[in-house]
């Protein structure tokens, strides 16, 4: 447990050569509209530490995974159907979604993971508010976990959101 809270630690306190703007990185094409955002990509190599920690040692994706994974074994609870909102024009349907589905603080920071080595950092509050840019930066599975809590996140798969683990 201690060495999880330091490595979030180190993730609030880190160099900002290990962060780069989101509006400066290779994933800008997809947050073109979101100005002085708290939205960074994360270094390969912090990623492949943050995924190593709190994710897997040995996969790179989420579809590597294997059977034992705590993401795959420890259940899931649909959360939302993000792609009928987005259909539908209520994207904000999402957000509050996500937003009841766990206690997170809007001031946490969370990583959503794209695969070991590409991670992007932000706030709660914001990942709630821009989720639409997320999936348009990677949308095949990727994991949005919080650095406070370990074995717990959400699952963004084709058409829904899935909650695992608990915390």
């Amino acid at each position: 447990m201690v060495k999880l809270v330091a490595i979030f630690s180190i993730s609030n306190q880190i160099d900002m050569t290990d962060k780069t703007k989101i509006g400066n990185s290779f994933y800008a094409y997809a947050f073109e509209d979101i100005s002085g955002s708290n939205i960074f990509q994360l270094s390969e190599n912090l990623s492949e530490t943050i995924w190593s920690e709190y994710i897997d040692k040995k996969a790179d994706t989420y579809f590597h995974l294997s059977e034992d994974n705590w993401l795959i074994n420890s259940g899931e609870r649909s959360v939302v159907s993000w792609f009928e909102d987005f259909r539908g024009g209520n994207p904000s349907n999402v957000g509050n979604a996500l937003k009841m589905a766990v206690s997170w603080s809007d001031e946490d920071i969370i990583w959503y993971c794209i695969n070991k080595s590409s991670i992007i950092e932000c706030f709660w509050r914001e990942f709630q508010a821009f989720w639409i840019d997320f999936l348009c930066a990677h949308n095949d599975a990727p994991i949005i976990i919080n650095g406070k809590y370990k074995l717990c996140g959400f699952v963004f798969y084709s058409s829904e959101v899935v909650f695992v683990g608990g915390c």
